[in-house]
């Protein structure tokens, strides 16, 4: 879909998306732009706090001197990130198409994924260096095949697990969840090999647990904190083995009623007025 803009203010770059962008949460920024930017008028040394915008809202950014790629790049936080994902589908469903066909076959990988799978995202990116604000516009995105089917499962973060896997640079990285409510649980797929937390914001109650299969473990009544009305978790790697897991799990806990009070009496340094429940807590 093309989108053609009368609203420019600032001197643009038509980018072309791709999986850096998606998925390192930056860009590198072409010489030819320093000039058409006037970033020479800035100080970075080595890098500076810009503002970006898109959709109406504003998000953090850097624009930062990269010694190893000799050159500069501009950062920005997952949240954008995560928006352009959903923005540019299609090239985001690309990059992963290209992970898996390089970790299957080796082989294949070695052609351009773009020449196998033709088509082009673009991503308008202007640059007010008075106020160090960038903006960013959708220009043109490709209709998605499957489009609702492709979103469902980005939404169990399916799509998160996959990347996870198949990329190098994140294998091995705890995956983790923001708070949910109770009901939405029945909505998620079921994760595995994770660290979970349950809160009951009415008692002010704090629960720490290890489990492989976490529908399962959520799926039944926990003594310990029977009315919770939160969850969130840390999914851990394949890696992590069932003893390497209980390890971790222990340690929160003792870590977490070293600050909370707690129902074994650990010393505590009181900072919230919640409590852990936990009744499996290490004093040593």
């Amino acid at each position: 879909m093309k989108r053609e803009r009368k609203n420019i203010k600032f001197p643009l770059w038509r980018k072309k998306v791709d999986s850096t962008l998606l998925k390192t949460s930056e860009t590198p920024i072409p010489d030819w732009l320093f000039s058409v930017w006037s970033i020479s008028n800035l100080n970075i040394s080595p890098k500076i706090d810009v503002a970006i915008k898109f959709e109406n809202k504003i998000y953090s950014g850097k624009l930062r001197w990269s010694h190893k790629n000799k050159g500069l790049r501009l950062q920005f936080d997952n949240k954008l990130r995560d928006l352009l994902k959903d923005e540019f589908l299609m090239t985001y469903m690309r990059s992963l198409e290209h992970d898996i066909r390089k970790k299957l076959n080796k082989d294949q990988h070695n052609l351009e994924i773009e020449q196998q799978v033709p088509f082009w995202e673009f991503l308008d990116i202007e640059f007010d260096v008075k106020t160090k604000t960038f903006y960013f516009y959708n220009h043109y995105s490709v209709k998605a095949d499957f489009e609702y089917l492709y979103r469902a499962i980005k939404e169990t973060q399916l799509l998160r697990r996959i990347e996870e896997k198949y990329d190098q640079k994140k294998r091995g990285k705890i995956s983790k969840s923001d708070w949910k409510k109770k009901s939405n649980l029945n909505k998620s797929l079921d994760k595995k090999n994770v660290i979970y937390y349950l809160l009951d914001e009415n008692k002010k109650e704090l629960y720490i647990g290890e489990t492989q299969s976490l529908k399962q473990r959520l799926g039944k009544f926990r003594k310990e904190i029977p009315t919770w009305t939160h969850y969130r978790f840390d999914e851990l790697p394949d890696e992590y083995t069932e003893k390497d897991r209980i390890q971790l799990e222990r340690v929160l806990i003792r870590s977490y009623a070293s600050l909370l009070s707690n129902s074994v009496s650990i010393e505590t340094k009181d900072i919230s007025n919640y409590k852990l429940t936990n009744k499996l807590i290490d004093k040593n």
